[in-house]
């Protein structure tokens, strides 16, 4: 038996551990992409700059993945950075706890601004209080 396998990998950056993504115009054909850049171009004013939804694909590698389609959906907080460039971080895991409405092929959190969505960062890290390992190793709140 490899012990080593059995000790988990410590690391120094989101990016490193795979969870965020950082999306540019070169990810144009990708469907997160896409979904985003329309949601922005519709919504995106000086004081709305992000939205929540879910996970779209694989787009962040979360742990431990079950291989079914049957998980906790993985939902993300979208900040628009610039003009076709925004990041992708995973917030929440399990079932939806606020509003949502359908734009194109995914739900997106139904606020109306930024500041709500702040109210719904806090509710996130309140229902999930702990370890990381807690956010993305089950589903549901307290």
């Amino acid at each position: 038996m490899n012990l080593e396998s059995n000790i988990p990998r410590i690391y120094s950056t989101l990016q490193d551990a795979g969870l965020w993504r950082i999306y540019t115009p070169a990810d144009a054909d990708d469907e997160a992409y896409e979904h985003d850049i329309e949601w922005f171009s519709m919504y995106c004013c000086p004081e709305r700059r992000s939205s929540i939804r879910p996970r779209l694909g694989l787009e962040i590698f979360m742990w431990p993945y079950a291989g079914n389609v049957l998980s906790p959906p993985v939902w993300v907080w979208v900040i628009k950075q610039s003009p076709g460039f925004h990041v992708a971080l995973p917030i929440w895991r399990g079932p939806r706890f606020f509003r949502t409405r359908v734009f194109k092929n995914a739900c997106v959190a139904d606020v109306g601004s930024d500041s709500e969505i702040a109210m719904l960062l806090y509710e996130c890290s309140r229902r999930v209080t702990g370890s990381i390992s807690e956010l993305y190793g089950k589903a549901g709140g307290k």
